[in-house]
């Protein structure tokens, strides 16, 4: 190893000594090799040796583990929300709008009259938290084109009416706490009077209106009183899950008919609905059933079409 002269000469080894960076001349290739070439290579300098080797491993004392409190541990967001949280979607929403505040002043003469950045406006945290959830949904939901993740048409069923559906949710729940009918109910189908662009208007020429849209009701015998409903909007008609299986005239009675199942009611029916397996299915769940039959229907036994 070189060592350091005490008397400011040449070190007592005859190596040349090493040059202050400033100096513009560099170490030689002799000097280097010394350095990395050491009889010793494990030996570290004595400023660098580590005491005290008996003591390792060190003990750990870091303060570990999760540092936040969930009240709904079945709540996926308030998991993410501890990640993503209102600091974070501030600054989202921060950064966005100066960025497109800095792109208008930059651009704002170059862009057409029809442009759709001149329609832009700031966003917020709403905005922005819906815009996460639909990156991670990206992730999730393969689509053939990006532009199909930000369609403005509704797929799926109930697409037809999801605008209007809050409404008819809110409004339907009165109906339902408000009253409760007595024992004999029926359904039918009743025509709102319409003449609009709807692609599921429907032309009933029984009916007084005629063009309008069509309802489903269970409703009260006695009074009329309707106590549930769903609008027809054609395939895209939304039913329970747990009746998909069904024939669609079935599936619209115990749709409707789901939340007085298993009350003794009795449900008086038209033969647009009635049936051998809608029957059964209504008396397993202890509600009895009147109505009109078409001889043509499926499972109508043999003796009845005789009379």
């Amino acid at each position: 190893m070189i060592e350091e002269s005490t008397d400011g000469e040449e070190s007592t080894d005859g190596e040349e000594e090493i040059q202050d960076e400033s100096d513009s001349s560099t170490c030689s290739s002799e000097n280097e090799d010394e350095f990395s070439s050491s009889d010793d290579e494990n030996v570290l300098p004595s400023d660098w040796t580590r005491k005290g080797k008996s003591k390792l491993p060190f003990t750990f004392r870091g303060d570990s583990g999760v540092k936040f409190i969930i009240i709904d541990k079945e709540n996926p967001m308030e998991y993410f929300a501890k990640f993503f949280d209102e600091e974070v979607i501030d600054y989202l929403v921060t950064e966005t709008n100066r960025y497109a505040g800095e792109f208008l002043d930059e651009n704002g003469d170059r862009l057409s009259s029809q442009s759709r950045v001149n329609r832009w406006y700031d966003t917020d945290a709403c905005e922005m938290k819906l815009f996460v959830g639909l990156l991670i949904l990206q992730g999730i939901d393969s689509k053939l084109e990006n532009s199909m993740y930000f369609t403005s048409r509704e797929n799926g069923p109930g697409r037809k009416t999801a605008k209007i559906k809050p409404f008819t949710d809110l409004i339907l729940k009165k109906f339902r706490e408000n009253y409760i009918p007595r024992k004999n109910i029926s359904i039918d189908e009743s025509l709102m009077g319409w003449k609009g662009n709807l692609s599921w208007v429907q032309y009933i020429p029984a009916k007084r209106k005629r063009f309008g849209i069509k309802f489903f009701e269970i409703c009260e015998s006695s009074t009329g009183y309707i106590w549930n409903f769903c609008i027809y909007s054609g395939k895209n008609t939304t039913f329970l899950d747990k009746y998909k299986n069904l024939p669609v005239t079935s599936r619209v009675v115990m749709s409707l008919m789901d939340p007085l199942l298993g009350k003794g009611y009795c449900l008086y029916t038209d033969n647009f609905y009635t049936s051998p397996t809608l029957a059964d299915m209504l008396v397993d769940n202890e509600t009895e059933t009147v109505g009109t039959l078409r001889l043509t229907r499926r499972d109508v036994p043999a003796f009845i079409k005789k009379c």
